[in-house]
């Protein structure tokens, strides 16, 4: 992966949301909310991993707290390609009433809640 955040990077289409939150497995942190769906093989080959991330308004009203929890997230996500796996899709939604923790510890929660989630599939 590269150090852009790319299109097919991203969770986008409303099947995908939906297949998340109906198929995929859940794991619950003291910062984030996590779900993984785990792809089989498509056309012979496994997908990227892609990431999508919630936070509400009520989570967190300001757009430059939203915004800095989303770069954290997508660091994390970025930086551990190995420990995420191909043909994963990921939902993170950030917990409300947080504020937003330094780098290692939103890093350290992404990749337990990663390995939470992969075991109950």
């Amino acid at each position: 992966m590269g150090l852009r955040f790319t299109r097919q990077q991203r969770v986008r289409r409303k099947q995908d949301f939906d297949r998340l939150f109906k198929a995929g497995s859940r794991a619950r942190g003291t910062l984030l909310n996590l779900w993984l769906y785990r792809h089989s093989l498509v056309a012979g080959r496994l997908q990227k991993p892609k990431l999508a991330i919630m936070i509400s308004r009520k989570t967190a009203p300001s757009s430059v707290v939203r915004n800095r929890w989303k770069r954290k997230i997508r660091e994390a996500f970025r930086c551990h390609p190995d420990r995420i796996g191909s043909g994963c899709e990921i939902l993170v939604q950030v917990k409300s009433g947080q504020k937003v923790p330094v780098f290692k510890d939103v890093e350290k929660e992404l990749l337990t809640l990663i390995e939470n989630a992969r075991q109950r599939s």
